[in-house]
């Protein structure tokens, strides 16, 4: 159904290239987007309402897998309101993890969805049992309180040896 999205697919900060269309309200314009674009795109269903959170997982060299949690989509690099961990985490590692910056607990209405804790627990484990995974990159994780989606994800895997 519409409105869609669409999204340039294989390119990292899609926006900043101009590789996302948003509210698309009918095929025509799902095509015309695409064309301009260029590539492969991807369509999806066109989420607006919740609060864009970010989550970072990496295999640092000197700590090992950690995670990271904070202020998603286009605050996150204006107010830099992140914190971070050890990975892998459980459910009650990534509340304490969400609990650490008031301010998203704030945003999310004192209450944090399960959903959230399910992606945050999903990256720490990518990257703390997958040696092969370099980096998780979700941002923005839409969080709302019945589900989050994530409106954009890129996983980057380590060089073969």
């Amino acid at each position: 159904g519409f409105p869609v999205v669409c999204k340039i697919d294989n390119v990292a900060h899609k926006a900043r290239v101009g590789g996302v269309a948003l509210h698309l309200a009918d095929a025509a314009s799902v095509r015309t987007a695409a064309e301009r674009m260029g590539g492969q795109v991807v369509v999806a269903e066109q989420v607006s309402s919740g609060v864009e959170v970010l989550i970072g997982a990496v295999r640092d060299p000197e700590y090992g897998a950690t995670v990271a949690v904070g202020i998603g989509g286009g605050l996150a690099e204006q107010l830099d309101l992140v914190t971070a961990a050890l990975a892998p985490l459980d459910d009650e590692g990534a509340r304490r993890l969400v609990d650490s910056l008031p301010v998203l607990g704030r945003m999310l209405g004192g209450h944090i969805p399960q959903g959230l804790i399910d992606a945050i627990v999903a990256a720490s484990q990518m990257v703390a049992e997958h040696p092969e995974v370099a980096e998780v990159d979700v941002n923005p994780l839409l969080v709302t309180p019945e589900r989050a989606v994530a409106l954009d994800c890129l996983i980057v895997l380590k060089e073969p040896a």
